[in-house]
This record gives C-alpha cells, structure tokens and sequence, in this order.
C-alpha cells in the first residue's frame, strides 16, 4: 500500500486572458467603458475522450460615474463531472487623474457540481452516500492600478473553500480568500511612425493545491483591426494567438496551446475561443484626454473616430433678439471695438455701432457678416469652441480675432456653431493641427477637439 501526492487546477485556466482581462480579475470590469458582452469556450487536450471544457460568459456594464456591473458565470465539464458557478459583481474605480486610477471588483455567487454516480461502476461507500448534486457559496475579488500604458493586477479568484465532490448537498461555509492568488502585469508600447503596438504580458498564478506557475505573453497589435502574438507556460508549454475587430463592435480571437510531450501521445493541443460584443456607445474614457482626442499623427496612435466626438459646449446665455437693419447699417453686422469686446459669458445686450461713431474708435474695428455663417462643409476641422446661440459664436470669434487668432464661425450638422482655426481634408494633417493648436501658448485651446463632416 503506498500513497502519493498529485496536485492540479481547481480553477480556469485561460489563454485569451489579455483579450478578456475579467476572466482573471473581477477588478477589470467595466473597463473598456463600453456595455459588452463576452463570451468565451475551451476545448483542453482535443482528441481525448472526455477531456476537459470550459464555457464562460459575461456581461459588463459600465455606467457614467465610477460604477459598474457584471453578471457572470463559467461551466466546466470533465468525464462525469460537471461544475457550474453563477457571479453578481459591483466594481468602483478611483480616480487619481485623467489616466491614472485603481479599480475594484467584487463578485459573489452560487456554485454547483453534480457527478452521474449512475455511470460509475463501484461499490465504494464514499461515492455511494456522496450527493449528485452539491451547492456551495463561491467569491471572487480583484483590483487593478493603470498609470497610462502600465497595467498592475492582482486577484483573488476564490474567496471561499470548496469541494468537488462533496457528502453535503451544501456544503459548510469556509473562507480561504489567500489560498489561490493571480498577478499580472503588462505595458502597452506604442511603435513610433507607426500604426502598431506592441504589449507584453506577465501572469503569475499561486495556490495551496496547484503548483506555481508563470506565463509570458506577448501580442502585436494592428490598430484595434488585428492582433498576432504568442504566449509560453512554464512547465507546460508555448501557445499561439490570432484575433481580428470589426469596427469596434465584434472582436473574435483564437488562442491554440501546444500539446506538451505527454499530452500528444494521446490527442492534440487545446483550443480556445473568445467572441466580444461591444453594445450601445462608450459611456465613460478612461484614457488621458490625448490619447482619447488624438494629438499624433494617425502614423503614431490610432485615434478615436471623431465622427463620434461629441462636442463640449461652452456654457450658453440667453439669446439677445435678432439686430433689426437699419439704414446705416443695412445687414445684421455686430460691429466691437477691440478695446470693448465682451467675454464669452457677459450677458449684457450687445448693439450695434454707426458707422458715424467708428471715426472716433482709435483701432480699427473687426466685424462679422452673421449672414455668412454657413453650414460647414466635407473636412475636418479644429474647434476651439462650440455654442448653442449664435451670439455667442460671434463674441468669441471676435475675441479670438483682437487677440490676433484667425478663426472663423460655421454650423455643424448638429446644429451647433463652431468656431475653427483651421481644416483639411486628411486626417493626419487634421491631427498635427489638433496638437498645434492645443499646444499654443497665446490661448487656452487645450481642450480643441477635431470635428469631421462627412
């Protein structure tokens, strides 16, 4: 009679855990700022006959503040073995400033594993008094620290102690949160003149009954089109990724691990398929308003379609009544003096000045035809500034102008009137601008954002 001690996983294990960082850390939910839904399925060690598969989804929805929410679960099957767990998760992020925060994840949920004692063959008292069925409590928690392009994550993936086969249709409540931790850690490199990325990723998995283990990981990324990379487990074996984006809306990646030495002997590899479903439009950026507004050439960083950039207003007053003509002043022409010009907040009535009294104004006025003001056509062009009441356009460009910015005013497609610097036709002259502009140390154009009419 001798006995021998054997360790293995008693939780997932994902490749596409870069693609999904959830799967490892409640901590990352919400953190796309999107509402999506994930869903992931793995085939372990394919052609062995009851081998291990794992069906995992999740929805997130992040909300507006710092809140967000996930419902979840994963289902594991193995020969007769079946374990299913079902999570609620609540996470808060904690801002430091634009780009740099910590996120919180805390799940909890229902677990049940059944066994078919109906297909076993045996006599064994254990596995004749045992449960088919046997529910338990399960938990998870995690956080997350990002610092621009640098990631740090750190999880606790199993609050609570339980059995996989049990002699309790429910089983006793026992907390065991330090028994199985996961870390990661990963930094985004953006390629320069280029529309590339590199990122490498670190995991390190630790567990009372598991053996240790590291992983690194490294994905080259085409935009958010394309993504190729690979991945080595120590004591196990090397993998390979490939994924593909369809206009930020679906995402699908194929991960493919290597059969080790022992493995192959009987079957193959495992396989492993992500599916992400982005819906609705992105609630919250957690990005730095750079990268979120693109200040680079297109040949640097992928920016942000800025068909969808909503554009922030300036603070309206109360539309002044319309200039009525006269015979002096036969168009509707706000006439200020550069001396006089009012901020783009004064409420006073501004009116008009006869050409009469312009003998006595020292410099020499500037002025706007409101008339002119156009629906803006095809381009791109750099906005300093967007107002709801076309008065308030007019004061600003007229501010601007004195100051001795040249700018214009034009009608956006939403309505809005915007006051411009400059436009073009190409995007990545359109993002030199951008950042020539947000750059100016005359004016606080920091907040210039790049409006495209199509």
């Amino acid at each position: 009679i001798s006995s021998l001690l054997t360790m293995a996983q008693n939780y997932p294990i994902y490749s596409n855990y870069f693609f999904d960082p959830f799967l490892y850390n409640v901590g990352y939910v919400g953190v796309s700022g999107f509402t999506e839904l994930n869903i992931n399925y793995r085939q372990q060690w394919a052609g062995i006959e009851d081998a291990p598969t794992t069906s995992t989804f999740n929805l997130q929805i992040p909300t507006k503040g710092n809140v967000s929410y996930a419902f979840s679960a994963y289902s594991e099957n193995a020969v007769l073995l079946t374990n299913s767990v079902a999570y609620g998760t609540f996470g808060y992020r904690v801002p430091f400033a634009e780009g740099h925060f910590i996120n919180f994840g805390l799940a909890a949920g229902v677990g049940m594993s059944s066994i078919d004692v109906n297909g076993l063959d045996t006599s064994d008292p254990a596995v004749l008094n045992a449960f088919s069925t046997s529910y338990y409590l399960d938990g998870q928690f995690g956080a997350y620290y990002e610092f621009k392009n640098l990631n740090i994550g750190a999880s606790l993936p199993k609050l609570f102690d339980s059995k996989t086969f049990s002699t309790e249709q429910f089983q006793e409540f026992k907390f065991a949160a330090l028994n199985n931790m996961i870390y990661t850690l990963s930094y985004k490199f953006e390629l320069p003149n280029s529309m590339f990325s590199v990122t490498p990723y670190l995991v390190y998995r630790t567990g009372e009954n598991i053996q240790k283990q590291v992983e690194a990981t490294g994905i080259l990324k085409y935009k958010d089109i394309v993504y190729v990379g690979g991945s080595y487990r120590v004591d196990y074996g090397p993998s390979l990724f490939f994924g593909f984006g369809f206009k930020k809306i679906v995402d699908f990646g194929y991960a493919y691990e290597m059969a080790t030495e022992q493995v192959a002997r009987l079957g193959q590899g495992s396989h492993e398929f992500q599916i992400r479903i982005r819906l609705g439009k992105q609630k919250r950026n957690y990005k730095p308003k750079e990268d979120a507004d693109p200040v680079t050439p297109i040949a640097e960083t992928e920016p942000i379609p800025v068909a969808e950039l909503e554009p922030p207003l300036v603070e309206d007053i109360v539309e002044e009544p319309p200039i009525q003509p006269t015979e002096e002043n036969v168009s509707p022409v706000v006439i200020i003096a550069k001396d006089s010009i009012p901020s783009k907040d004064d409420t006073e009535e501004i009116t008009s000045v006869a050409p009469k009294d312009l003998e006595e104004l020292e410099d020499e006025p500037i002025t706007i035809q409101t008339d002119s003001i156009q629906n803006l056509s095809t381009g791109m062009y750099i906005v300093v500034g967007a107002f709801n009441v076309k008065q308030n356009a007019i004061n600003y460009s007229l501010e601007l102008k004195n100051q001795g910015y040249k700018n214009q005013i034009g009608m956006s497609d939403k309505g809005f009137y915007c006051v411009y610097g400059q436009s073009t036709n190409d995007i990545n002259e359109a993002n030199l601008l951008r950042k020539k502009t947000a750059e100016n140390e005359q004016f606080d154009f920091k907040n210039a954002w790049i409006l495209k009419i199509e």
